[in-house]
C-alpha cells in the first residue's frame, strides 16, 4: 500500500511566492505614493497657512486704521505706513501706532522677498520725524517678519476724489 504524502510540490511553492511577492510590491508602491502625496499636500499646506495667518493681520490692521491730519497714510513700491489701533498689542499702554509694513530683500542672496511689519507707538511717532523713523526700521531691520519667499507682491487701493463740478459728485479710481 502507497502513503500519502501531504506538503507542497517545489511548483505550488515558486507560484505562491511569486503570487506573494506581486501583491507586496503594489502594496508597497501603493503606500509609498500616498505617503508622498501626504508630505507634498502637509508642505503646501503649511504655505497656505502662513500666507493666510499674513493676510490676516494686514486686515486686521487696515480695519483698525485711523485717520490724523499730521500722519497721513504713506505708500511706495515697497512700504505702506499708516497709523492703527491695536487690539491684540502685548504692551497694553500701547493702543493707537503707526503700522508699516515694507519689503526686504532676503540675506541668503535669493530672490525672494520678505514682508516685514514694524510697529511705532504714537508718541514714539510724533517724537520723531516719520521719515527718520521709516529710514531707521528699514535699515535697522528691526520689524517683525510676516512672510518669507516672497517672489512679488502688489497692494491696489481705492482713491475717492471730488468730480470737478459739484461737491456731490464722487469719482473713484483704482491705484496701484
Amino acid at each position: 500500500m502507497e502513503e500519502l504524502r501531504t506538503g507542497f510540490t517545489l511548483i505550488e511553492l515558486l507560484i505562491a511566492v511569486s503570487i506573494f511577492a506581486t501583491i507586496s510590491v503594489v502594496l508597497y508602491s501603493c503606500f509609498r505614493a500616498g505617503v508622498i502625496s501626504w508630505r507634498r499636500i502637509d508642505s503646501e499646506d503649511a504655505i497656505q497657512q502662513k500666507i493666510r495667518y499674513a493676510a490676516d493681520r494686514i486686515e486686521r490692521d487696515f480695519k483698525n486704521i485711523l485717520f490724523f491730519s499730521n500722519i497721513p497714510l504713506e505708500a511706495d513700491t515697497d512700504s505702506i505706513s499708516f497709523m492703527t489701533t491695536l487690539s491684540l498689542a502685548k504692551d497694553k499702554q500701547i493702543n493707537v501706532a503707526k503700522v508699516s509694513y515694507y519689503l526686504l530683500p532676503d540675506e541668503e542672496g535669493t530672490a525672494s522677498i520678505i514682508l516685514t511689519r514694524k510697529v511705532t507707538p504714537l508718541v514714539e511717532v510724533l517724537r520723531t520725524g516719520e521719515a527718520e523713523e521709516e529710514s531707521k526700521a528699514k535699515e535697522a531691520n528691526d520689524g517683525e517678519r510676516v512672510l518669507d519667499g516672497i517672489l512679488e507682491i502688489k497692494f491696489s487701493y481705492l482713491l475717492a476724489t471730488q468730480a470737478g463740478n459739484g461737491a456731490d459728485e464722487i469719482e473713484y479710481e483704482w491705484l496701484d
